[in-house]
């Protein structure tokens, strides 16, 4: 569900739906407007409605696991990510991009957004050294060099060798245009995730024209394409989130409570 929210009216009852949606793993993202004093201001003349605390309400959210976000492109890139994407069991990622300037990004961003990018184990590494060109290192964001005669092939090598370590919960694949040449990299890169049981987002690193021939060929095997790569990593952490949410309240349920006698 992709909720816009101006004003909470009747607390009790939206108390009530984020409980019941939780429990059935119906995942809410929400796009809270009228934060500041002026934006309360525009909600009560737009709608009558008090925009009410904004600090109770985001620890409401937060207690029913609603993803919140900040605009309208957060919305969308983040609901984009739950409708296809599969809920990762951890936060350890391995990034396979195609530039040094993309994948070091990438890290930044893993890093403020607390999303873990595990060395690789000395066996792995020697595995992806024999799939890379020589001037490329085997380290996790892995670069792959841009476009060459192989690179579908070198793409689902090197994240099938990732999966095998069993150092990740997720793949994500960082390009930076959604052009038709893309298609069947993208094609190789999610079926060798999916074969190792990782989780797998396709991020472009900016945003802008995205080819018919890929939107197509994503929705045909079910993988999330994440516009911006700001936007891409904060839409998987978002996921990360949700599912040590989700892990958490099956803990809860399978603990039963202890009865005073």
């Amino acid at each position: 569900v992709g909720l816009v929210l101006e004003g909470i009216r009747d607390s009790d009852n939206i108390r009530r739906v984020a409980a019941k949606a939780l429990r059935c793993g119906k995942v809410i993202v929400v796009l809270k407007i009228g934060r500041s004093e002026k934006g309360k201001e525009s909600v009560l003349a737009h709608t009558s409605a008090l925009a009410g605390s904004d600090d109770v309400q985001d620890a409401f959210f937060k207690r029913y696991g609603w993803i919140r976000v900040g605009d309208l492109d957060q919305l969308l890139t983040t609901l984009t990510a739950f409708l296809c994407g599969r809920l990762p069991k951890g936060r350890r990622l391995a990034v396979v991009g195609f530039s040094g300037g993309t994948t070091s990004l990438s890290a930044d961003l893993c890093e403020e957004m607390k999303l873990a990018l595990p060395s690789l184990s000395e066996q792995t590494a020697a595995a992806l050294r024999a799939e890379l060109r020589g001037f490329l290192s085997a380290k996790n964001p892995l670069d792959l060099g841009g476009p060459n005669p192989r690179w579908v092939e070198s793409v689902q090598r090197c994240i099938g060798l990732l999966g095998e370590s069993g150092l990740f919960d997720m793949a994500v694949l960082v390009s930076a245009r959604g052009d038709e040449s893309y298609v069947p990299v993208l094609a190789a890169a999610a079926k060798a995730a999916y074969e190792k049981d990782l989780a797998f987002a396709h991020v472009l690193s900016v945003s802008g024209p995205v080819a018919e021939s890929l939107k197509n060929k994503a929705r045909e095997i079910n993988v999330p394409l994440l516009q911006d790569i700001r936007r891409g990593f904060q839409s998987i952490r978002h996921l990360v989130e949700y599912g040590e949410l989700k892990n958490r309240s099956r803990l809860r349920e399978a603990v039963p409570e202890r009865r005073s006698t």
